[in-house]
């Protein structure tokens, strides 16, 4: 199976090297894609993972979540990705969570969009799956640890695609410059009736200081 790993990067440098040297320690065997959207403070970046997979994907302008995640999404599919990891800069991971997410997608032979729980500072677990309520208007996470199963809502800071659902809902609706990506897909996949699965045993820290 080959996964690829797809960062927007947009200031925040010690972020993203937090971030991508937890991946590259963790899961050594994924393609890391980070987008980078004309933040200006690429350049030390670069050089410090020069001679590791990263491979970097300049923007000429900032043109958002949405646009940068697709500009990483649509160069790992060129590349043949099987499957494709979404995650925020300032994120890091403790343990192969693309072994994890790979195996459950496998298990349920790759039919639906997977997220996983989030943990963070002070907060302790910030999301182990949600909804979203067209009533109120408003996403809903759950902060109780819980088994894995379905959910209606997944934030766009930790996504997991298996290719052919990427290619299905054409991935993210760029008209969302920053915020509501993520309701706009999780509303696309119950229209089109793509399941979302929350994985317990996959884990991503959100780093306490952003």
């Amino acid at each position: 199976m080959k996964t690829a790993l797809i960062m927007v990067h947009y200031g925040a440098a010690s972020m993203t090297e937090k971030s991508l040297n937890s991946f590259l320690e963790h899961c050594p065997e994924t393609e890391i894609y980070v987008v980078d959207n004309h933040s200006g403070t690429l350049s030390e970046l670069r050089e410090k993972f020069a001679g590791t997979s990263v491979q970097w994907i300049l923007l000429p302008e900032n043109r958002g979540y949405a646009a940068g995640c697709n500009a990483g999404l649509s160069a790992a599919l060129t590349n043949q990705a099987e499957y494709c990891l979404v995650v925020n800069n300032d994120t890091f991971v403790t343990s192969n969570i693309c072994q994890i997410l790979e195996e459950y997608s496998h298990n349920i032979n790759s039919s639906a969009i997977l997220t996983g729980q989030i943990r963070g500072g002070e907060e302790g677990v910030w999301f182990t799956g949600g909804h979203f309520s067209l009533f109120t208007m408003r996403t809903y996470h759950w902060t109780q640890e819980r088994p894995s199963g379905l959910v209606s809502f997944a934030t766009g800071c930790f996504l997991w695609f298996p290719k052919h659902l990427l290619h299905q809902l054409k991935a993210f609706d760029e008209q969302f410059f920053l915020y509501w990506e993520d309701v706009d897909l999780a509303l696309r996949c119950q229209k089109q009736n793509i399941p979302i699965h929350y994985v317990a045993e996959a884990i991503l820290y959100h780093s306490p200081s952003s």
